[in-house]
């Protein structure tokens, strides 16, 4: 009987895992999406940039944004606590979320055949934005620094638009629970 509810629970949590996977990010998206829209990064000068004009993570002196090659950055980047993979919702190919410990990075398998990230979460004040706001932030805080957030906005979620991503700040109450970046690719 042991045996068998054992079975049973990790049965549910690879289930689970794997509509975690289809299912992140603030809205629920997935990662079926058109690739095409996303922005082609290039190498230059030892650096990794993307061409896109939306808000920018730094960590490790890395920049990383939404639809960035992945592959290109992960050497740069170090070693990753963890990478969960699992098939992608679409069907295409498989999608990695690597966990680096004050944030994560979750990627999906783009039409050019790259591992594009798709979404950056930050998940404690260990890390910030680009522009210095990180968990202890106030929604004030946010606002003063970023402006007006987007008419989608809500009680929980402050959503900046920017080029072709959103940057989220996701509160629960009074207190952000996480920074998010994601790709329009998967909005």
């Amino acid at each position: 009987m042991k045996k068998r509810f054992l079975v049973l629970a990790a049965a549910m949590v690879v289930t689970a895992s794997v509509v975690t996977a289809c299912g992140s990010g603030a809205a629920g998206s997935n990662t079926s999406g058109n690739a095409n829209s996303a922005q082609a990064s290039q190498q230059t000068g030892g650096e990794v940039k993307t061409g896109g004009d939306g808000y920018i993570f730094k960590a490790n002196g890395v920049s990383l944004s939404p639809d960035a090659d992945m592959d290109a950055l992960k050497e740069k980047l170090g070693k990753e606590k963890s990478v969960f993979e699992a098939p992608s919702c679409a069907g295409q190919g498989t999608a990695y979320t690597y966990d680096y410990g004050s944030f994560t990075v979750e990627t999906y398998p783009a039409e050019d055949k790259k591992n594009r990230i798709g979404y950056i979460t930050l998940k404690d004040d260990m890390v910030s934005t680009a522009e210095g706001i990180d968990l202890s932030a106030t929604k004030d805080q946010v606002k003063a620094k970023y402006g007006e957030p987007d008419a989608s906005s809500s009680d929980t979620t402050l959503i900046y638009k920017k080029g072709s991503m959103k940057l989220e700040f996701i509160f629960d109450g009074a207190s952000m629970k996480s920074i998010q970046y994601v790709s329009s690719v998967l909005a």
